[in-house]
């Protein structure tokens, strides 16, 4: 029973992220609402693993968590400096 709690309450995070994501005020909010919902995902597919008795979701949790906090620094550098290919040395070199 808790555990389909959890799945509801989830669940109802990622609709309520998906809302920010759309009508969202700022593209700083929609990153972090699209992150949000990344990691509930994350935990979705963890409850699944435990519910099912696979541990081998649990090593597709970790990717894709590892997905999840690449793709969000890769967009707060694309936002901050235009270009995903530039470094922050600006000496000239």
């Amino acid at each position: 029973m808790a555990l389909i709690v959890a799945c509801i309450s989830l669940l109802i995070l990622i609709l309520v992220c998906l809302f920010r994501v759309i009508f969202g005020p700022t593209i700083f909010d929609k990153v972090l609402s699209a992150s949000t919902i990344g990691t509930a995902s994350i935990f979705l597919i963890l409850i699944h693993s435990y519910n099912s008795g696979r541990p081998d979701f649990i090593d597709l949790s970790f990717v894709y968590a590892l997905l999840n906090l690449v793709g969000s620094v890769a967009i707060l550098k694309f936002l901050k400096l235009g270009d995903l290919g530039s470094s922050n040395n600006k000496s000239g070199n």
